[in-house]
C-alpha cells in the first residue's frame, strides 16, 4: 500500500477496485490492552464545521478506519438493532444519511428541512422507526425505517438535542437544552405525542435509558453540571436524584449491566464515572480534549471516548477505569458515537394492511433479556419493520469522495477530485413532513 503526503502517511489508501482502506499507525508503545471482539463495529462522526464523514472502526487495538461520506457537519448516528443500517444526522445539511454497512457506503438520504438542525437520533428497539431530535426546528422526526420516509412530525419547543428510547420502545426521551426539560413521548400512541415535560436541570444535552428501563439520566452542561436521575415507574416521572458533574456534561453511556454510567465533560478533558447503583460520582478519567461522545461495547470491556478538540478516541478499560488505548484521528473532529455488532440475525417482518389501506407491519417477537418487574413499566411494543437494501454501486462513489477528502486541503482540490469521481447512482432522496 502506497501513501501519498502527510495525511496519507497517517491514514494511508488503497486504490485500485474502490475498496478504501484506511489503517492508523500507532507507536507500539503507545498500545496497551486493546482487543478485536469479532463483528463489532465503532461508528465516529466527524462532527467539525466542514466535516462530512462517518468513520467506522473495528474494535482492536490497531483499528482500520473506513471514511464513509455522508451530508455535512455529521453529529448524531445510531444503529439499527441487528447492525445491517447506520443513521447519521447532518446537522448544516437537514438531512439523515443512512448507511449499509456491510457495503459501507450512503445508500440513501432522509430530507428533515433544511433549518431543521437535527442532532440527537435514537433507534426504536424492534428497528422499525428512528427518532430525531430537531434542535432549531423545535421539533422530533419518526421515520420509517422500512421506506426511509418521515412518517410523523411531534412538536417539541425547546430546542431538542438528545434523544434515548426505552428497550421496550414504549417511550422516547428527548432533552430540551432551551426550556430545562425532558419531552416523554408516547412511541405507540398513534401520532406518537408528548405526553409530559419532566423538569431537569439546566441546558439538558445528552441522555441515556439504563439498562431495565426504569431510570433515565440526562447531562445538564448549563448552571455547574450536574446529571439529573428520572425514575420513570413514578407517576408522573419525577427526578429523583442530582450528582453534581462540573465542567459541562454532555453525553452519558451506560456499561451493559447497568451498574455504571460513563459522563463525558466537555470543559475539562475528563471523563465522569458514576456508580447507578447508588447514584454517586466515584472518579474522574483524563482523556482527550473535549471530550464529547461515549459508548460502551456489548461485552462492557471497553468505553469508547471521542475527543472532539484533541482529534482522537479514548478508551477505556471499566475494570480499571484507566484508559488503555488513544486512537489519534488527524484532521477529524470525532463527535458522534456508536457501537454495534455487524451482521446479528433478527427475524424478517412481512407487512400486512390494515382497514382503509394504511400500511402496518407485523413481526415475530425476538427474544431478549427481561427486566425485572421493578424496573420496567409493562406496555407490550409495536410490531415494526426494517430497511431495504440498496443499490450497491454507491459504494465506489462515496469511497471516492471519501479519499478526495482525505487527500486534499482545500476546496478547489477536493472539488477538482470529486469531479473526477464515477458518476455512480445518486443516493435515492425521500422526505415528509417537516
Amino acid at each position: 500500500m502506497t501513501c501519498k503526503g502527510d495525511m496519507m502517511r497517517k491514514l494511508g489508501l488503497r486504490s485500485g477496485s474502490g475498496a478504501v482502506c484506511v489503517t492508523l499507525v500507532f507507536l507500539a508503545a503507545a498500545l496497551i490492552g486493546g482487543r478485536a471482539s469479532g463483528q463489532e463495529r465503532v461508528f465516529v462522526t466527524d462532527g467539525g464545521n466542514t466535516g462530512d464523514t462517518l468513520l467506522v472502526l473495528d474494535t482492536s487495538s490497531l483499528p482500520t478506519i473506513t471514511p464513509i461520506h455522508v451530508g455535512t457537519r455529521p453529529t448524531g448516528v445510531a444503529v439499527r438493532p441487528d447492525g445491517a443500517f447506520a443513521y447519521v444526522t447532518n446537522t448544516l445539511d437537514g438531512t439523515i444519511s443512512v448507511v449499509n454497512t456491510a457495503l459501507n457506503a450512503a445508500v440513501a438520504t432522509v430530507s428533515i428541512g433544511s433549518m431543521a438542525r437535527p442532532r440527537g437520533i435514537a433507534v426504536t428497539p424492534d428497528g422499525s422507526q428512528a427518532y430525531v431530535a430537531n434542535r432549531s426546528a423545535g421539533s422530533v422526526s419518526v421515520i420509517d425505517l422500512s421506506s426511509n420516509v418521515v412518517i410523523h412530525t411531534i412538536p417539541v419547543p425547546g430546542s431538542p438535542t438528545g434523544v434515548a428510547i426505552n428497550p421496550s420502545g414504549t417511550f422516547a426521551f428527548v432533552t430540551k437544552a432551551a426550556n430545562a426539560q425532558v419531552a416523554q413521548i408516547d412511541v405507540q400512541a398513534v401520532p406518537p405525542s408528548v405526553v409530559r415535560d419532566i423538569d431537569v436541570g439546566v441546558t439538558p444535552q445528552g441522555i441515556a435509558v439504563r439498562p431495565g428501563g426504569r431510570f433515565v439520566y440526562v447531562c445538564n452542561a448549563g448552571g455547574g453540571g450536574t446529571v439529573s436521575v428520572i425514575d420513570t415507574l413514578l407517576n408522573p416521572p419525577l427526578v429523583t436524584a442530582t450528582i453534581p458533574i462540573s465542567n459541562g456534561p454532555v453525553a452519558v453511556a451506560f456499561l451493559p449491566d447497568g451498574t455504571r454510567a460513563y459522563v463525558t465533560r466537555h470543559s475539562n478533558a475528563t471523563v465522569a464515572v458514576i456508580d447507578a447503583n447508588v447514584t454517586a460520582f466515584i472518579k474522574a478519567i483524563t482523556v482527550g480534549m473535549s471530550p464529547s461522545g461515549v459508548a460502551s461495547t456489548a461485552a462492557g470491556d471497553r468505553v469508547y471516548i471521542t475527543n472532539m478538540a484533541g482529534q482522537s478516541l479514548s478508551v477505556i478499560d471499566p475494570s480499571t477505569n484507566m484508559v488503555v488505548n488513544t486512537i489519534p484521528m488527524p484532521g477529524v473532529n470525532p463527535l458522534g458515537i456508536a457501537i454495534a455488532a455487524i451482521g446479528t440475525p433478527v427475524n424478517t417482518p412481512t407487512r400486512t394492511p390494515m382497514s382503509g389501506g394504511t400500511p402496518t407491519s407485523t413481526m415475530t417477537p425476538q427474544p431478549m433479556l427481561s427486566p425485572t418487574s421493578t424496573e420496567q413499566p409493562t406496555r407490550t411494543p409495536k410490531p415494526g419493520h426494517g430497511p431495504n437494501s440498496m443499490s450497491p454501486h454507491a459504494a465506489p462513489v462515496a469511497v471516492c469522495i471519501a479519499r478526495c477528502r482525505l487527500e486534499t486541503s482545500t476546496v478547489s482540490d477536493y472539488l477538482a477530485c470529486k469531479d473526477l469521481c464515477p458518476r455512480g447512482p445518486k443516493p435515492t432522496q425521500t422526505g415528509g413532513p417537516s
